[in-house]
């Protein structure tokens, strides 16, 4: 649900934004109905996006203009439609608990051998725990308001054609040559190439609906860039 989520707020993008407005404070990127996106939050988001392209392509994105360019608007829009989210969230009513929150952190630290550990890997991402709680508690806040607008749907094997099947059957198998792994027949991964596939579908069909509904909150949203 989460990873929907992310995709959705950088690639819904484009309405009813205003001009800069060059006397605003140099600290602010954005105001989304009234409330301000601060520059910090947008170095923190580009900073993330970097270092994911870094780590996936091997990139350097200094280097490349307009790779720059394009993750710089990633991250402003991926916050202005976060703000949208949270905003809307906020006039439903829907909240998080904080013994919900620290339900998730318990989860995050059972992954490490203890807590000096989990301290550690939170310095190397330059976080502290309560940053962390509340990146957890909008998360989930988020994930709320997806399932309300946009409840899974639920897609039956007999939906899934031989063709589609033997397409992905393909492609898995082309990748695995590549790599030179060998995979089990086509019969002997039906089952759960079926299950991928009805996945794939039941996300793709959740990722619409909630894509139509961040784009019909902007539509109404006053949103002014400031970079």
């Amino acid at each position: 649900m989460l990873l929907i989520l992310v995709v959705l707020l950088v690639v819904v993008t484009g309405c009813n934004e205003q001009g800069t407005n060059e006397t605003e404070q140099k600290n602010h990127v954005a105001i989304v109905n009234g409330e301000s996106i601060l520059e910090d939050s947008y170095e923190i988001q580009l900073s993330e996006l970097k270092e994911m392209v870094q780590m996936q392509y091997g990139i350097d994105v200094e280097e490349d203009e307009e790779l720059l360019a394009e993750l710089q608007n990633q991250a402003l829009e991926t916050l202005i439609n976060k703000t949208l989210v949270l905003q809307e969230s906020e006039s439903r009513g829907i909240e998080v608990s904080q013994s919900e929150v620290d339900e998730s952190i318990d989860q995050i630290k059972s992954q490490f051998e203890d807590d000096a550990k989990f301290e550690e890997a939170l310095a190397a991402e330059g976080l502290e725990i309560e940053e962390l709680a509340d990146r957890i508690k909008e998360d989930m806040i988020m994930e709320a308001l997806v399932a309300e607008v946009a409840p899974s749907t639920t897609i039956s094997e007999d939906e899934i054609s031989d063709e589609e099947i033997e397409g992905f059957y393909e492609q898995q198998m082309q990748m695995a040559e590549a790599q030179g792994i060998e995979i089990p027949s086509l019969e002997e991964a039906e089952a759960q190439i079926v299950a991928a596939i009805i996945q794939q579908k039941e996300q793709a069909e959740q990722q619409q609906v909630t894509q139509e509904f961040i784009a019909g909150l902007r539509e109404k949203s006053e949103i002014e860039v400031l970079l």
